[in-house]
């Protein structure tokens, strides 16, 4: 196990540090898994009253902040994109793999 963490951090990278931040901006605005997890708390009744009376209004703002983080970061995103991700992206034939598959190349012009 150690062996395979050492190669994981000793191979070489295949993206650059602004395309990684660019990923995780992107993923700043995923809120599937959290209102997954509000939902499965459970509404249970014991002796006909419910165990977790706030149950509704930890769904509600959770909501809220899925809602509000998905419009708010996802209107940044062109221009997040612009100032992480080089525009100047072309595919080059002649280096594709053997496999078929296309290889993108970032060439700064």
């Amino acid at each position: 196990m150690v062996h395979g963490l050492f190669m994981m951090c000793c191979k070489m990278k295949d993206i650059s540090f602004n395309e990684l931040m660019f990923v995780t901006y992107g993923g700043m605005i995923r809120g599937a898994i959290a209102f997954g997890l509000v939902l499965k708390i459970d509404d249970a009744e014991v002796d006909g009253e419910t165990v977790f009376k706030e149950r509704g209004c930890v769904i509600t703002t959770t909501l809220a902040c899925v809602i509000f983080t998905t419009v708010a970061f996802g209107s940044f995103m062109p221009v997040v994109q612009k100032i992480f991700v080089s525009p100047n992206i072309k595919i080059s034939p002649s280096n594709s793999p053997s496999d078929g598959s296309k290889r993108i190349n970032s060439e700064k012009k």
